[in-house]
């Protein structure tokens, strides 16, 4: 016959409750690394994503900056000087890039159901070659906003939209 002293009881008793909650710590933190890790698969399927499309389209993905950009229009000044109008002989383009972004934003949104997606359309008022323009004048701000809305109307216009596919649209 054994006999173990109440206090012997206590005290296995609180370690018994204290090794419970560690388990319990310790298996929140597992779940915790499981959507971690899953989560770094996901960006890692996107990466490759974007690699992949970029090779098979108008769009060049921008390692440094994380950005898709317009192969076609990259060094090019599209818009009429100090207008937001796009010149003609950019409109083709312009639609293409378009249809190519509505395309991949269609493919990630297949592969990917679950994610949001955040399109930014930059505009830029390019500085002339005198470099007579202040940098931080309100009126370039304005220019390099309705710049990025007219592509965006121009495409809405030509019924490509960028806003399906779990994707929210920046005007910039």
């Amino acid at each position: 016959v054994v006999f173990v002293s109440r206090a012997i009881i206590t005290e296995l008793s609180k370690e018994n409750d204290s090794l419970r909650i560690q388990v319990k710590n310790l298996t929140n933190e597992l779940g915790e690394l499981k959507v971690t890790t899953e989560q770094y698969k996901n960006i890692l399927q996107l990466e490759k994503q974007f690699k992949t499309l970029s090779n098979s389209s108008r769009l060049r993905y921008d390692e440094e900056h994380k950005t898709f950009v317009a192969k076609d229009l990259e060094g090019i000044e599209i818009f009429n000087s100090e207008k937001h109008t796009i010149k003609v002989e950019y409109l083709e383009t312009v639609d293409k890039i378009g249809r190519d972004l509505e395309q991949l934003l269609k493919l990630l949104h297949k592969n990917n159901p679950n994610n949001q997606f955040l399109l930014v359309i930059e505009g830029n008022s390019a500085n002339n070659y005198k470099k007579s323009m202040s940098k931080d004048k309100p009126y370039n701000y304005r220019l390099s906003y309705d710049r990025a809305l007219e592509l965006y109307t121009r495409w809405k216009w030509k019924g490509i939209d960028l806003r399906k596919y779990n994707t929210e649209t920046l005007i910039c």
